[in-house]
């Protein structure tokens, strides 16, 4: 379906412990020489990024692809990246074999690297108060942990044991904080900002929007150009940041349009309801468009079922 965006109901929101959680921990200067040493700090943070060179461990052209398909198949952490950087990130990470029981992050620790899952089983354990810990997750091919310690510079939130042999890629907190980190919280500043004035999101909490923008694709496509398909199967929710599109209805001789702008939406009654694309969309302009796949949306789109339902009463269905 394709809705404008005013058909939000308002929810009541939730509040959640990462709400407080600030991005940057910089250290503050001794007292006495504040002003004069936060000049310094800056400069010499700004010179250490400019001539920051990551490690470069040899891989095989096998492997490169190999990390390049992992580290893209269950996050969405690296997605902010070019395509240079992205090789860098791959260069620099280095290849680690885990046994049983062996303890990769443990939880309260400090955080020095982020592990990617190449083979194998690891559980995420979780300490609970007054109670033995517990497993929370099981972490296989494709997935990436260690990440929020870094992110956040705070402790280690969980324990991650391996249940069987293991091979991992491992990327050290340097090269993590100088591309991946920088590259993500410009991708999530920009996307939040964007979000914040999306009425259909209005009844989520900061940190929903948040896990939201993080996970947002970008796809830019040409004037006339043919987005969604009546009657194709539908695989991706779209949001419009720039631009304008058309979406065109066919039933026999009877022909619906609408226009859609920026902040308006379509192709979520395909996810919804598990259907085929009900009308085309096709772009007027030169358009920006912010995407979730079939599975994102259907993990972080679950508390707007209800909105998004009620527009597509109000509009055709895409």
């Amino acid at each position: 379906g394709c809705g404008k965006a005013g058909e939000a109901k308002r929810m009541s929101d939730e509040e959640d412990e990462h709400d407080s959680v600030e991005d940057c921990d910089m250290p503050m200067p001794p007292p006495g020489a504040r002003r004069h040493r936060n000049s310094v700090s800056a400069e010499a943070w700004q010179a250490a990024i400019e001539y920051f060179e990551p490690p470069k461990h040899p891989k095989t052209p096998e492997q490169m692809a190999r990390i390049r398909q992992l580290i893209s198949a269950k996050s969405f952490l690296f997605s902010s990246l070019d395509d240079n950087d992205l090789v860098v990130v791959i260069e620099a990470m280095s290849m680690k074999m885990a046994t049983p029981q062996e303890c990769l992050v443990r939880e309260g620790d400090e955080g020095h690297c982020v592990y990617c899952v190449d083979t194998g089983f690891l559980n995420v354990w979780k300490n609970v108060p007054d109670s033995p810990a517990v497993i929370v997750k099981v972490l296989t091919e494709g997935d990436i942990f260690g990440e929020l310690s870094l992110l956040y510079n705070a402790p280690r939130a969980a324990t991650v044991v391996a249940e069987t042999d293991c091979i991992l890629w491992e990327l050290d907190r340097d090269t993590f904080s100088h591309l991946v980190k920088n590259a993500a919280q410009q991708k999530r500043r920009q996307h939040d900002s964007f979000l914040k004035n999306v009425p259909l999101l209005a009844s989520l909490d900061d940190y929903e929007r948040l896990q939201i923008a993080d996970a947002l694709e970008v796809r830019n496509e040409a004037a006339g150009t043919l987005i969604i398909r009546q009657g194709d199967s539908g695989d991706y929710f779209f949001l419009i940041q720039e631009g304008a599109c058309e979406a065109q209805k066919v039933e026999g001789a009877d022909v619906q349009t609408m226009h859609l702008g920026p902040s308006d939406y379509f192709g979520e009654l395909a996810l919804l309801n598990d259907a085929q694309r009900a009308a085309n969309v096709t772009s007027l302009t030169d358009v920006k468009l912010l995407c979730l796949d079939r599975r994102t949306f259907g993990r972080m789109m679950g508390p707007l079922g209800g909105n998004l339902q009620d527009s597509s009463a109000k509009y055709s269905g895409v």
